[in-house]
């Protein structure tokens, strides 16, 4: 897998980051590791949540099919957004050594300002 790649654009070439993972491969894009995390660490702990596999279930009852979320969609929404805040603030290791989601977007949000021309 290449991580820097020349690529063709109108006449002129220039490189790009862009990570290419095989069409089958989708646990090598970095959008599915988030969504694992989040339906493993998170998502589990919502009432009426099935998992990924729905043929195998991780509720308090694999035998009976799964209760559904008892609250109305606005319910839903306030508690998945309370997961994702979570998610957000949670330090985290591997690339972003110890720190929060928010942290690391917050600090190349302020280096990217920084580096641009007055």
């Amino acid at each position: 897998m290449k991580l820097v790649e020349r690529v063709e654009y109108g006449g002129g070439e220039r490189s790009s980051q862009i990570v290419r993972a095989r069409p089958c491969n989708a646990s090598a894009k970095a959008i599915e590791g988030i969504f694992g995390i989040l339906e493993q660490r998170y998502f589990c702990a919502l009432l009426g949540w099935a998992g990924g596999d729905r043929t195998n279930k991780k509720t308090a009852k694999v035998e009976c099919p799964t209760e559904p979320f008892p609250g109305t969609l606005q319910d839903l929404r306030i508690q998945i957004a309370a997961c994702l805040t979570l998610y957000e603030h949670k330090p985290q290791r591997g690339d972003l050594n110890s720190r929060s989601p928010l942290t690391s977007l917050r600090s190349r949000k302020c280096s990217a300002g920084r580096s641009k021309p007055s």
